[in-house]
């Protein structure tokens, strides 16, 4: 690493950011210190979108407390969707969920200004994908277990998805169920629950988000 110089007086601010080992393998980074406020660049490929991006600041600290430790809240850089199976008749089979049209990579710019961390996400040059999880089950990509599947995405504008699922055996009837959102936007930071209800008449989705604790 390159050394890093201390101002003898003043105040200093702060910018960083986090993400695993693994996750960080595929990302680049660069830092932006020309101008009076720092800024860094993250290139996020997809098959590193389910990585928990955070990110923090601090500022107005002053030099004389450099050998002290520097408190930093760090905020999520993405939305956290999760669907949550909670009823299904024993005759049907849940076979994949798909997400459409959604951004799963992007350039991420953190930056320091005004007293604040801002975070902003970039596709210029992405395109946009069907994001589809067949069979959906086990351990989600936050280290947790819904009943059905979790996933983290970029801030974008909210997309519809498409729940396929069979009925019967012998043979089984193929089925699908789409559900157009709100049409707004999944912010960073924010975890959206979509909870689904197949019944023998109907399948029934409710929705409600909750901010995700800082780290």
């Amino acid at each position: 690493h390159d050394p890093i110089y201390w101002p003898v007086g003043g105040k200093l601010d702060f910018l960083a950011y986090s993400i695993s080992a693994e996750g960080a393998k595929g990302v680049t980074a660069k830092w932006d210190t020309e101008d009076a406020s720092s800024a860094v660049v993250l290139d996020v490929p997809g098959e590193n979108s389910q990585n928990d991006i955070l990110y923090a600041s601090a500022y107005g600290i002053p030099s004389s407390q450099a050998t002290e430790a520097v408190n930093l809240g760090f905020k999520h850089a993405q939305a956290w969707l999760e669907f949550e199976l909670t009823g299904t008749p024993g005759a049907v089979k849940l076979e994949r969920i798909v997400i459409e049209n959604v951004y799963n990579a992007g350039r991420l710019e953190l930056r320091n200004g005004n007293g604040r961390a801002t975070a902003i996400w970039d596709f210029a040059g992405e395109y946009r994908k069907d994001i589809s999880v067949d069979n959906p089950t086990g351990v989600g990509a936050l280290g947790v277990d819904p009943q059905f599947l979790d996933m983290l995405l970029p801030q974008q504008a909210k997309t519809s998805f498409v729940i396929y699922y069979s009925e019967g055996t012998s043979p089984a009837v193929k089925k699908s169920h789409r559900i157009d959102t709100d049409r707004k936007t999944w912010l960073m930071g924010e975890k959206y629950i979509y909870r689904i209800n197949i019944s023998a008449s109907e399948i029934a989705v409710s929705a409600t988000s909750t901010e995700m604790a800082a780290e």
